[in-house]
């Protein structure tokens, strides 16, 4: 009896789902996609995800006037399904690339097959899938026209990785495209800004081939990196040790138990660190344009990574970092909503009905809800700027950067955002906390002399399409008949120890050249054999201060072949500094370069016996990137 009692209201369960199943999806025949897709109109919608968004937060896309016509945009990613039912309409003949098949001539079809991965086609979506008239899908620009150019294919080739992207930008300028979306950067643990045999050549390629003018050239715009809070390093100590440790095991921990942790477990937690964005020279190069990502409740995502290189934030939904003021020590666990984008048809998805084809509305499996990332951040502010060329196709990529930072918002978005691994650091005592040393790390948003708000969170803040068009349709053209120049300064004869547990005067470098800022590059050549100590702070004439690197950073190698100099720092003499990039800052935008600039470095470490913790500040390059004033 008591076996009955149990399987009659399990069958009753059972039939009563299924009944209310059939009846959703009678009434989801007709689903209007658009009213999910917050980040296109955000009324506070679950998107198909177990939590609703925060209404407001969204593109602020105006009415249709403008649709990204005539305008041409290559996705270097994985091959673009541009057979795609909302795809296909805006797919350009002969606009794509094959770069493993066949790199030297344009194709309009990359072929799909198993091993093609969906990424590149959910991009697609997002900036210029076409207006659907069955289900209101649509992308950002949906009058724009797609090329593919498979970078990730799973394939050999006959050229190097370096060439395939050589040749994709040569084919980008030559077919005459207006923006490439890059939604993809380097590893974490890898620092090819400081040290890189490859990105000169391919960064002076990229330099020839901008868009200087409304006649030729293209727009780059790049994703941020998804690695704060990284766990490489920390898995390579379970690796290493045997233990059988994860910080999914301490999802549970807070300021109360954290210091009651097994041994193991705080070792663990201790290399979980936050790899900035600017790590990765493509990242840090002032000729593209740098997005983070928002959640669809108005605080940078938790994975998006941040730094001095970011230019704005689009919207790339999923979990949330955590604020400076919370208790939270772990990761945002709660499913959150997500972007509504094309798939590859067929491709069963994961995490929901949608994605797997049980709900009427994509039971072909033509589009995925769970899409998110700064790799899909990116492709939003492709799609506004797609929309801003439509509007005004005379615009250069140095006035589309300015259009976006003087119309960026920050007035809808959380101020204090904080990794919830730098506060796990803080608090297992790794490195000297005190305010004067970890104060970096309270910065957040700062307000430069040309009156613009900047932050390593956010850039100049989450893009703002109406204000932006608006501004675009009324442009004065600042820098019409200006020509970019570089001003470098080097000092390779520094030689200044900076202690454990302490920073020196900062160091002065006089520029006595008058340029109206865009970037700042610096390449600081340091000796350090503890390099994830180290911070830097970069003090302008006009006292605008920016954070170039914080300690508790992720200055590690992750390689277990490296082991016994996996904290030295990088780049420790004059050659490199003279053959790569550095790191880049955008929160001295329009200031002006001329007057008394000063460096401060910042050392972190703790003394330790038997370990030499001093910082050599051994030199600097400081490259300025602007328009000349005189």
């Amino acid at each position: 009896m008591k076996k009955l009692f149990f399987i009659i209201p399990f069958f009753s369960i059972i039939f009563f789902y299924s009944c209310e199943l059939i009846f959703r999806a009678d009434e989801t025949e007709k689903k209007d996609l658009f009213k999910e897709m917050w980040h296109l109109k955000n009324t506070g919608q679950k998107s198909y995800a177990k939590t609703e968004a925060i209404s407001g937060i969204d593109l602020n896309l105006p009415s249709d006037k403008y649709t990204g016509k005539n305008i041409k945009i290559l996705i270097a990613d994985d091959a673009v399904d541009l057979k795609h039912p909302d795809l296909i309409s805006n797919a350009l003949v002969n606009g794509s690339i094959d770069l493993y098949n066949d790199p030297l001539n344009s194709v309009s079809y990359i072929p799909i097959t198993q091993n093609t991965e969906t990424h590149g086609t959910k991009v697609a979506g997002i900036i210029a899938a076409a207006k659907n008239k069955n289900n209101n899908f649509r992308g950002i620009a949906y009058s724009a026209k797609l090329g593919s150019a498979n970078l990730f294919e799973k394939a050999n080739s006959i050229f190097s990785y370096t060439t395939l992207q050589m040749l994709m930008y040569d084919f980008a300028f030559n077919q005459n495209f207006d923006i490439i979306n890059q939604s993809y950067g380097e590893n974490p643990f890898v620092y090819s800004s400081i040290y890189s045999s490859n990105s000169q050549a391919i960064n002076e390629l990229i330099k020839n081939n901008y868009r200087k003018n409304s006649t030729k050239g293209f727009i780059i715009v790049t994703s941020a990196g998804n690695y704060t809070c990284e766990f490489k390093y920390a898995d390579k100590y379970t690796e290493i040790n045997g233990k059988k440790s994860s910080y999914e095991t301490t999802t549970n921990i807070n300021f109360n138990n954290l210091k009651n942790l097994k041994d193991y477990e705080k070792k663990y937690l201790s290399r979980i660190r936050p790899h900035l964005s600017l790590f990765d020279w493509k990242k840090s190069t002032p000729y593209t344009i740098v997005v983070g990502a928002l959640s669809a409740n108005g605080i940078i995502a938790e994975y998006s990574s941040i730094g001095s290189n970011l230019w704005i934030t689009g919207f790339g939904g999923g979990e949330l970092s955590r604020k400076t003021e919370d208790n939270y020590f772990n990761s945002d666990s709660i499913e959150r909503p997500k972007i509504i984008t094309t798939n590859i048809p067929g491709r069963v998805g994961f995490g929901n009905l949608f994605d797997n084809g049980f709900l009427s509305e994509n039971k072909n499996l033509h589009y995925s809800s769970t899409f998110t990332g700064t790799s899909a951040a990116a492709p939003t502010i492709s799609g506004v700027i797609a929309l801003l060329l439509s509007s005004n196709p005379k615009l250069s990529f140095w006035d589309i950067k300015h259009i976006l930072a003087k119309t960026a918002s920050n007035k809808k978005i959380e101020p204090n955002p904080k990794p919830y691994c730098i506060k796990v650091i803080e608090n297992l005592n790794l490195f000297e906390t005190g305010s004067n040393l970890w104060s970096v790390w309270k910065n957040n948003w700062v307000t430069n002399a040309a009156g613009y708000h900047f932050s390593n969170f956010y850039g100049f803040g989450v893009v703002n399409t109406t204000e932006a068009l608006n501004y675009a349709l009324n442009y004065d053209y600042p820098y019409l008949g200006k020509l970019i120049s570089n001003y470098v300064y080097k000092n390779y004869n520094i030689q200044k120890v900076i202690n454990e547990g302490s920073f020196d005067y900062p160091i002065e470098i006089n520029i006595d050249r008058n340029i109206k800022i865009q970037a700042i590059n610096i390449y600081p050549i340091l000796d350090a054999s503890k390099s994830d100590g180290i911070g830097i702070e970069i003090e302008s004439p006009q006292h605008t201060k920016s954070v170039i690197l914080y300690p508790g950073n992720s200055l590690i190698s992750a390689s277990t072949d490296d082991y016994n100099n996996r904290l030295k720092f990088p780049g420790n003499n004059s050659k490199l500094a003279d053959e790569n990039i550095g790191l880049l800052t955008n929160a001295f935008y329009e200031e002006d370069s001329k007057g008394l600039w000063r460096v401060k470095i910042i050392n972190a470490n703790k003394k330790e016996l038997n370990q030499n913790n001093q910082v050599l500040f051994k030199g600097i390059k400081f490259e300025i990137l602007g328009f000349s004033k005189n």
